[in-house]
């Protein structure tokens, strides 16, 4: 459900980044995870559940989130939707997935998301960084 490209059509040009805890922001490169360092340092990243209602009116989407960590322990103190999918059923989905996300503690502060939630072969499928 996670894509770390650039998000489509009529979205601000938004990539994936991070602000480690020098206060230094990083973008991803386009280089898959090898262009994404936090994702690197993630322990725990459960994809966002596509909610069946979503499956069953066949509402995709495009958003962006910006989540806040406690750089101490590496959990989400705080998910902030910057721009909305477009529906609250997939906002809601990913909001209640990142904020289960933990990194290892002491090198990242804030991290970007573009999220997009989109359907494949009548089935749907939630694009993800590889792990």
């Amino acid at each position: 459900m996670l894509s770390h490209s650039l998000l489509s059509q009529g979205v601000s040009m938004r990539v994936a980044s991070a602000v480690d805890t020098k206060g230094v922001r990083h973008y991803a490169n386009g280089q898959g995870r090898k262009g994404t360092p936090w994702m690197d340092d993630a322990t725990y990243a459960p994809r966002p559940q596509y909610p069946y209602e979503a499956t069953r009116r066949q509402i995709m989407g495009s958003g962006f989130f910006r989540l806040t960590l406690d750089p101490s322990r590496g959990s989400v103190v705080n998910v902030t939707m910057v721009k909305s999918t477009g529906s609250p059923i997939l906002d809601n989905a990913a909001t209640s997935a990142f904020r289960q996300w933990r990194w290892k503690p002491g090198k990242w502060k804030e991290i970007d998301f573009p999220i997009t939630f989109t359907m494949f072969s009548g089935a749907p499928r939630p694009l993800a960084p590889p792990r």
